[in-house]
């Protein structure tokens, strides 16, 4: 299944023609869900299966060319996110730790915003609400880690940090002003593709 996974993935990572491009990336994502309910039916573990949806989701829209396209991928996978951050509040307390990085993010988005190469416009406000959901989603998966020490919450946490990076990557594809941004696109669906099968591989372990 890694396999068939990564062979996707390099196609849609490296795949130059735009008409064929959308369903190279959608195999891709599928991939990421199937393996998530494979490995849920093996442990009869779903739990984390609404968030790989809510990816695809997420992943599929930003792909398209709506008019709100780059809203409606925020959406999904702000679902995930959210999804993800009620599930592991069901297994850790609220600690003031968990603040930490989400008021990281909202400095840097603050200074980054002001940068005369960065364009975030009207998404500014929905690029603070978002930052600070997978902030808090990625630092509680490396809470509960650090709480349980299993190896489910060990390929989660790592998942949740590369999804993390995609993310900080993709702002820059998308807002920032440079000749870059193709290499900027190839960096992002790496670190989100291998993050988002280290999600669903978790389920697994």
């Amino acid at each position: 299944m890694l396999t068939v996974y990564l062979v996707f993935m390099a196609l849609a990572i490296f795949h130059r023609n735009k008409k064929t491009y959308i369903y190279f990336k959608t195999l891709t994502s599928l991939m990421f869900v199937i393996t998530g309910i494979y490995y849920g039916i093996q442990n009869h573990y779903f739990i984390l299966i609404p968030t790989l949806v809510g990816f695809f989701i997420g992943d599929i829209m930003l792909a398209t060319k709506l008019r709100r396209s780059f809203i409606y991928g925020m959406g999904g996978f702000l679902l995930a996110d959210v999804w993800l951050l009620t599930c592991l509040y069901e297994l850790k307390n609220i600690s003031r730790y968990d603040f930490i990085l989400p008021i990281i993010a909202i400095i840097f988005i603050t200074i980054i915003g002001k940068h005369p190469k960065m364009h975030l416009g009207h998404y500014k406000k929905p690029m603070y609400g978002y930052g600070i959901i997978l902030s808090l989603a990625v630092a509680n998966s490396i809470g509960c880690y650090l709480i349980y020490r299993m190896p489910t919450y060990l390929f989660l946490s790592i998942g949740m940090v590369f999804y993390f990076i995609s993310d900080f990557l993709l702002m820059f594809q998308y807002f920032y002003k440079t000749e870059h941004r193709d290499k900027l696109k190839l960096a992002k669906m790496f670190f989100y593709f291998i993050g988002a099968y280290l999600i669903a591989y978790s389920i697994g372990v």
